[in-house]
This record gives structure tokens, sequence and C-alpha cells, in this order.
């Protein structure tokens, strides 16, 4: 018997009854859905006053990896990292703790008002 999200939110209960080789495809589905969530509240814009690294990501601005940041910058990711988590790079966004992408039109403009 196959189970989907849809039906487990529908009724929770169905968790316990789940074999254990189904969760972890169910939990992958659920993570993907979080991180649609996760992309979709930034593009919206959070309510209440979000904070400058919580703002939705203007059309046409693309959220770089640290790892495509890096090679923008010229720079290790390591490096990328380090500068996002002083609060050095006015770039980043936060999408939920512990994940960060940085903003392409931010970094361009932060690369241009360095030169």
């Amino acid at each position: 018997m196959s189970t989907d999200l849809a039906t487990l939110a529908a009724d929770p209960e169905r968790i316990e009854s789940l074999p254990p080789d189904a969760l972890p495809g169910l939990i992958g589905e659920a993570a993907a859905l979080q991180a649609r969530l996760w992309a979709r509240l930034q593009s919206a814009g959070a309510p209440g006053g979000a904070s400058p690294d919580q703002r939705a990501t203007p059309e046409g601005d693309e959220l770089l990896t640290a790892a495509q940041a890096a090679a923008l910058l010229g720079v290790d990711r390591r490096w990328v990292y380090r500068k996002a988590k002083a609060g050095a790079l006015p770039f980043t966004r936060r999408l939920s703790t512990g994940t960060v992408r940085f903003s392409s039109r931010g970094l361009e403009r932060w690369k241009e008002a360095r030169r």
C-alpha cells in the first residue's frame, strides 16, 4: 500500500503503520516540499517587517550557492561562508537555519562598490 504526503497530512495517525523502508522516501518528499515552501515565502517577502537578510529577492535576481558566489568573487567557498556568518556580506540571504544563498544582483553591486 502506497502512502503519499497528502494522505499523511490528512491523517497523521497513519504514520505509525508505515513500513520502515517507506520512511526515507517520504522524508525526502517532505524536505523537498519544505524547501519549496521556504522559497515561496522568500519570493513573497516575509510578513511583518522582515529583516534585510529575509526580504524577497527582486525579479531577475538569482540566489547563488556558496560555490557559485565564490567563483564570481574569485575566492574559496569557505571564505564566503566565514564572511557570511560574520555578517560581512550584505548580499547574503538566510533561507533557514544553516541554509544561506547569495543574491547575484547584490553581489554584483557589492563588487562595484569595492572597486
